[in-house]
C-alpha cells in the first residue's frame, strides 16, 4: 500500500477514482445506472468518521453512505467556524448533504436523527463552556424558519439543520410559503463570506425596516427526502442552491434488523469525546505535497473533460464548478476525524475525490429523475416561441414569458446545447451592439425531436 510519503501518478489517481471515463465525466447517466459508494476507499482507517459509520451500520438498516454523510455534517457543524483553508477567499468546512432514497426502503430518517442527537449532545456540552470573545456558539438550526429569524440567530451561533423532509425547505415544489426567500439566503450564506449584509421590509419586529449585518456566517445542513416527491422549481435548479449539495443516494442496505439496539457501553461515549476534541481545534489546514498533487491532477482533468463535454446545463455546471472546493472540505473533514491533523494527507484527498465523483453521480442522477414541471413547460414553450418567431431576440422572449433571466438564460442555454435552436449574433439597427437572435434548427435535422419537445 501507498503511504504519504511516496509519490502518486496519474495512473494510480485512476484506481483512486474507479469507474470514471475521461470522454464522458458530466454526463447524465441512465434511469438504471444508479451511483455506488465504495466504503473500503472512501473511509479513513480510524477516527469519527470511521467509527461512526461502522457501529451504526452494523446496528440498524440505514446504509453505510447515509451514515458517512451525517458524519461528515455532524462533524462540519462543529469544525467549520473555526478551521479553514487560507486561500485567496478562505474555504470553510461547512457542507450541504442530501440523502436520496425511495420511500420506506433506506432508513433516511434514522440516520439523520442518530446524527442530529450527537450533534444536540455537543451543543449542551459546549454551550456550559464559556466562549472567547468573538467567538458564536454552534446551535441545531430549526427545520422551519424564515430569512429574518435564520439572520436573527446566525448573529450570536453557527447553526446546522438536520431536516427529515426536504421539501418543506424547498417549499414544497416551489409553492409559495413564509419560507420562499430562505433558497437565495443559503446560496449566499453557503459561501461563508467575511461579512453579510441582509435587509428585510418593515414589519411587526421592525416597522421601518431593519438589517443585519453578520461577520464570517457559517451554515452546515443535511436533508433527506423520496425522488418520486422530490419535485423543484426551475430557480432552485438554475439559481445554483441545489449544486451546493453533496448528494448520497442509495436503494437501501437490504439488511433486516427488527431491532436496533444500541450500541455497546463506552462506544457513545467515545464518539461523544471525539467530536468534543474535534470541536475545539482552531487553526488553518495545509495540504501536503502529496495531496496538492493529487488534487492537482485530478483538477486539471476535471477542467480539460468538463470543456470537452457536449452536456453543460447550469445545472451540472454548478455542481462542477465547486468540485474542488468540495475536495477541499471533504479532504479536511476526513483528516481531522482520522488524527485531528490540520495537514491533509494524499490518502485523504484521494479519499474525497473518490467520495465526491460519487456524489457527483448521484447529483446527476438526481436531475434525471426529479420532476421539474416548471422548467420543462418553460423550455417547451420558449422552444415553441422560437419556431413561431425565427431570429427573435432574448429581450423579446423575456418580455413574452414571465420568468427570471437566468432561467430563460439556462433555457436557451440548454436548447443550444441540444441543437434544437441555434444562436447568432446580428446588428439590429444602426447603433447599439449586436443582438443575439435565436432561430430553430434546419427542419431536416431535428424535425422529429422537435415535434417531441412540443
Amino acid at each position: 500500500m501507498r503511504t504519504i510519503d511516496q509519490p502518486i501518478d496519474s495512473q494510480e489517481i485512476e484506481i483512486l477514482r474507479p469507474g470514471v471515463k475521461a470522454a464522458v465525466p458530466v454526463d447524465l447517466p441512465c434511469a438504471d445506472e444508479t451511483p455506488t459508494l465504495d466504503m473500503g476507499i472512501a473511509l479513513p482507517p480510524k477516527g469519527f468518521i470511521r467509527d461512526f459509520v461502522d457501529t451504526y451500520t452494523n446496528l440498524t438498516e440505514s446504509p453505510a453512505e447515509f451514515y458517512l454523510a451525517t458524519a461528515l455534517t455532524v462533524e462540519a457543524g462543529v469544525a467549520a467556524p473555526n478551521i479553514c483553508y487560507s486561500f485567496a477567499m478562505p474555504v470553510r468546512l461547512n457542507i450541504f448533504s442530501l440523502l436520496i432514497a425511495p420511500s420506506g426502503l433506506a432508513r433516511k430518517s434514522t440516520a439523520l436523527g442518530i446524527g442530529q442527537g450527537y450533534f444536540s449532545r455537543l451543543c449542551s456540552r459546549k454551550h456550559n463552556d464559556d466562549l472567547p470573545e468573538g467567538f458564536r456558539n454552534i446551535e441545531l438550526m430549526s427545520n422551519m424558519f424564515s430569512p429574518e429569524a435564520l439572520a436573527d440567530g446566525l448573529e450570536h451561533s453557527n447553526p446546522t439543520g438536520f431536516v427529515s423532509e426536504y421539501r418543506t425547505l424547498l417549499g414544497n415544489g416551489g409553492q409559495k410559503n413564509y419560507q420562499a426567500n430562505v433558497l437565495p439566503l443559503l446560496t449566499d450564506l453557503y459561501d461563508c463570506p467575511a461579512e453579510y449584509r441582509i435587509s428585510f421590509k418593515a414589519n411587526k419586529r421592525a416597522k421601518g425596516g431593519c438589517s443585519r449585518t453578520i461577520s464570517t456566517p457559517v451554515i452546515s445542513m443535511i436533508g433527506a427526502t423520496s425522488p418520486e416527491y422530490f419535485t423543484l422549481s426551475s430557480t432552485d435548479v438554475a439559481g445554483g442552491f441545489l449544486g451546493r449539495h453533496l448528494v448520497f443516494y442509495s436503494q437501501g442496505s437490504e439488511r433486516v434488523i427488527p431491532f436496533p439496539y444500541k450500541p455497546l457501553a463506552g462506544v457513545e461515549e467515545r464518539l461523544n469525546n471525539s467530536l468534543f476534541a474535534i470541536s475545539n481545534l482552531r487553526g488553518e489546514m495545509e495540504l501536503s505535497q502529496n495531496a496538492k498533487h493529487i488534487f492537482e491532477e485530478n483538477y486539471r482533468y476535471e477542467h480539460e473533460a468538463y470543456k470537452q463535454s457536449k452536456n453543460k446545463s447550469n445545472a451540472l455546471g454548478s455542481f462542477h464548478s465547486r468540485k474542488g472546493t468540495f475536495w477541499f472540505k471533504v479532504a479536511a473533514l476526513l483528516q481531522v476525524s482520522e488524527d485531528r491533523s490540520l495537514t491533509v494527507s494524499g490518502d485523504n484527498m484521494g479519499r474525497a475525490v473518490h467520495i465526491v465523483e460519487y456524489c457527483g453521480k448521484c447529483y446527476q442522477w438526481l436531475l434525471s429523475q426529479i420532476a421539474t414541471d416548471e422548467w420543462q413547460a418553460t423550455r417547451r414553450d420558449i422552444l415553441g416561441f422560437i419556431r413561431q418567431n425565427v431570429g427573435c431576440t432574448k429581450s423579446q422572449i423575456c418580455r413574452s414569458f414571465q420568468v427570471k433571466g437566468q432561467v430563460r438564460d439556462g433555457v436557451l442555454d440548454d436548447l443550444v446545447e441540444a441543437e434544437l435552436v441555434s444562436a447568432r449574433e446580428e446588428q439590429r439597427g444602426s447603433r447599439g451592439a449586436p443582438a443575439v437572435c435565436y432561430y430553430p434548427v434546419s427542419l431536416s435535422g431535428h424535425w422529429e425531436t422537435i415535434q417531441g419537445e412540443q
